[in-house]
């Protein structure tokens, strides 16, 4: 039947809608940790304020301690940011906590610029989850108002398709129940199938009106 093939038609339809809603917003959701990543930069802020007060005692008596503290903090530093501040910093520590002048300004230098690195990572990080999650809303958005529209649609059509020739039928099955013989099915805007259950009803009802009248 063309008119259950309509039926489910729509219904998958709307089932396939769901899906691309359901996927969309899988695709949004793993493309923010990417950007939100770099959030674990405050965890390498720390670790360079760590470093400037190691670097601050390393003409103490306590500058092996403070060294041991340096290096642990530094291995904690990401280096996606800031690999050049990095990369200064273990050419010029050693010989910072080693007591030279030069070293420790040229390492407290990097350490700084490090930490520049990474509010700039935070900073770059914060726009990028603010625009993915603007993105991720307008897609659900739009898939919403999608799937709403379709439904509106598909409920319409079954209003006029379906709903409206069963009214139809009960109401002619009603008049005649109460006494009206005339009344039959008939609307030229119902579909192809209900046209043929209106002319099988309405042939039904001419033979027991012809049977009423031939006794």
């Amino acid at each position: 039947m063309k008119f259950a093939r309509g039926v489910r038609l729509g219904a998958w339809l709307l089932v396939a809608l769901n899906v691309v809603l359901a996927f969309t917003a899988i695709w949004v959701l793993l493309r923010i940790p990417p950007a939100v990543t770099p959030v674990l930069d405050l965890t390498s802020l720390a670790a360079c304020e760590e470093m400037l007060v190691c670097l601050g005692a390393a003409k103490s008596p306590q500058s092996a301690a403070d060294r041991a503290r340096f290096e642990q903090a530094l291995n904690t530093v990401a280096v996606r940011n800031g690999k050049e501040a990095v990369r200064d910093i273990v050419q010029q520590y050693k010989q910072a906590f080693a007591g030279n002048e030069i070293n420790i300004q040229k390492t407290r230098a990097a350490i700084r610029n490090l930490s520049a690195k990474q509010r700039q990572g935070l900073v770059s990080a914060g726009r990028q989850v603010r625009q993915f999650a603007s993105a991720g809303a307008w897609v659900v958005v739009f898939m919403a108002q999608a799937i709403f529209l379709i439904g509106l649609l598909f409920l319409r059509k079954q209003k006029s398709q379906l709903l409206a020739p069963l009214e139809e039928v009960i109401a002619v099955l009603q008049a005649r129940k109460n006494g009206d013989s005339l009344r039959r099915c008939g609307s030229c805007f119902a579909p192809l199938d209900m046209q043929f259950l209106f002319g099988g009803i309405n042939e039904l009802l001419d033979r027991t009106s012809a049977l009423e009248n031939s006794k």
